[in-house]
């Protein structure tokens, strides 16, 4: 699967880190004073900078998006650009080869945005929204699949549903509450959330012929390197994580998501942290154990031949009894020790010497 410019899979150590804007550059421009497309800006190079593959925004229509009047109010107030604002900033994106993201709202967003973009992000509260699964899979294009708050019925209808098409889903493991506390995350759900009672290999195949899907992960915890690390040793190749300037900032006396968010120094940090762990796992694209050439040493001066324990004579048998095992690793394998024990010898061996195939009779 490619998402922007990287290969990923479930097969190899890369990993990719979306930077989630989101809204929260709204609150960026109120703070310092700024017009929020400047805002956005600022927070796209800073994120970029730090090391993001993807910078991912939240376009919707507040009206479009919630009946609540409170909610109504909340979400008008972050719902100023213009769709050449956006697109500006897509440009922006290019520019910084970094990848703008996006998760949309509804199906006429979705038809304005969904060519630009190189992958979807459908957000956890929509998993059950069938009229927009059903018209982001029609792009065809990977989809990105948050799965908070969700029952593993529900993931699974929402997986069958987008594979009407044939769309490659990262399954993004969430947990829908903010701040999640730690004890809340169920990090194991990386590993097992693609097998019963979700889905086993038989049914991805007859589903969609062939599949596979990639794990990942949408956090909402306080950043914290050890759950991120963990979330990508555990099989995650996409991460998600909020993004901010200043994770101190409140609007109206709340936070929002600056404070379970990560700001640019955290995620140098993480990236530094996920390359030094690709480095020591460096999985190869193969299942045979292969070997550094730094081992040699140990495999010639560490393992053992077999030598004669005791003097051997001429047209002698070897026996288990007459032969011992010592260092260096240059002779004959204790491994093929049943290769040459009831052989005879062509010569006299005497005590000591290493046993060599050429001193026997075949």
């Amino acid at each position: 699967m490619v998402l922007g410019n990287k290969k990923i899979s479930k097969g190899s150590n890369e990993y990719y880190i979306i930077a989630e804007i989101g809204i929260s550059f709204y609150d960026i421009a109120e703070r310092f004073e700024i017009d929020p497309v400047t805002a956005a800006k600022i927070m796209i190079y800073q994120a970029a900078e730090a090391g993001a593959d993807a910078i991912k925004f939240q376009i919707f229509k507040a009206e479009r998006l919630t009946s609540d009047l409170k909610d109504l109010e909340f979400f008008s107030k972050r719902d100023k650009l213009k769709i050449e604002d956006y697109f500006e900033l897509i440009k922006f994106c290019k520019k910084l080869n970094v990848t703008f993201a996006a998760s949309l709202f509804d199906e006429e967003l979705v038809e304005i945005f969904g060519p630009e973009l190189s992958f979807f992000k459908i957000a956890s509260p929509d998993l059950t929204y069938r009229p927009l699964i059903d018209k982001i899979s029609k792009f065809q294009k990977p989809i990105l699949l948050s799965t908070g708050a969700s029952t593993s019925r529900e993931i699974k209808w929402a997986i069958v549903r987008i594979l009407k098409h044939p769309c490659e889903i990262v399954l993004m493991h969430c947990i829908a509450s903010y701040p999640s506390m730690f004890d809340e995350l169920h990090l194991g759900f990386i590993e097992r959330f693609l097998y019963p009672p979700i889905f086993n290999r038989e049914e991805l195949i007859n589903i969609h012929g062939k599949y596979e899907i990639i794990p990942g992960y949408s956090d909402h915890a306080i950043f914290n390197k050890t759950v991120l690390s963990t979330a990508y040793v555990l099989g995650a190749r996409v991460i998600e994580k909020h993004f901010t300037l200043n994770k101190d900032i409140e609007i109206d006396g709340k936070q929002g998501d600056h404070a379970h968010s990560m700001c640019p120094e955290d995620l140098k940090s993480l990236c530094k942290e996920l390359d030094f762990i690709k480095k020591i796992i460096k999985t190869e694209p193969h299942y045979e154990r292969q070997l550094n050439k730094s081992e040699e040493p140990v495999r010639i001066y560490g393992r053992r031949s077999i030598f004669a324990k005791e003097n051997i004579n001429e047209n002698e048998k070897i026996t288990y009894n007459n032969i011992t095992y010592l260092r260096p690793g240059t002779g004959i394998s204790p491994m093929s020790v049943n290769d040459i024990v009831g052989l005879k010898t062509l010569t006299k061996i005497e005590k000591g010497v290493m046993i060599d195939y050429s001193m026997l009779k075949k």
